[in-house]
This record gives structure tokens, sequence and C-alpha cells, in this order.
């Protein structure tokens, strides 16, 4: 006896013995392609125009929350440096990192630049 979907009613085939083998499957999707884009790297211009206006976005929406809280990025060092800062005196009361390490991380990356220029 021959069972077979409906939809292929139609038509016979012989059964198959060996239920394992890829010849047995179903018909699958074929395998996608790959597709390459080319790397369209952004300016730095525009990076920074854009990180400039997220961080705008974030120090108002903490403005209007009253939090205190300012985020800003340090030019020499690319770092993200966090401020609490009193809503009421608009004094600094607490930065991180601080601006003393901030300027030690910028001494020592000078002191590496020079022992690798010494060593080449």
């Amino acid at each position: 006896m021959n069972i077979q979907p409906i939809a292929n009613a139609g038509t016979a085939t012989a059964p198959s013995t060996d239920l394992a083998s890829p010849a047995a499957s179903t018909t699958s999707a074929p395998a996608p392609v790959p597709v390459t884009l080319p790397s369209v790297a952004p300016s730095q211009a525009a990076e920074a125009a854009k990180l400039s206006q997220a961080l705008a976005n974030i120090n108002q929406t903490m403005q209007e929350m009253a939090s205190g809280l300012e985020f800003s990025v340090d030019q020499e060092s690319n770092r993200t440096i966090v401020k609490v800062v009193d809503q009421q005196t608009k004094e600094l009361i607490r930065q991180m990192p601080s601006a003393e390490a901030l300027e030690i991380a910028k001494a020592m990356d000078r002191v590496q630049g020079l022992l690798i220029s010494l060593r080449a």
C-alpha cells in the first residue's frame, strides 16, 4: 500500500527505504546568498554631530527630570564624563571620572607614546 499526501495524489513515487538519507528529506528552501555591501564609513564630523545631538537630548531629558545629571565626552581622550550638578546653585557636586583622573590618563598616554617611539 502506497500512502501519499493529497497534494501529490496524482503522481506515484517509489517509497523511500532510507529515511535518514538527504534524498529522503523534503525539499528545502535554497540556502541564503550572502550579500556583501560596500563598506561606507560615515565621516568623523557626522559621527561627532550625532554624538553631540544625542548628548544634548540626554541632558535636556535629565534636566526635565530634575536629576542633576549631565553627560559629555572629553575631546582629548574620547571618554564619557558624567557630572552631578546641584540644580539650584549649578555647582558641580561630583564628576566621574574626575578631572584629575582624566589628566592622569592623558599623561599615561603621552608616556606610553614616548616609550613606543623610543623602542621604534
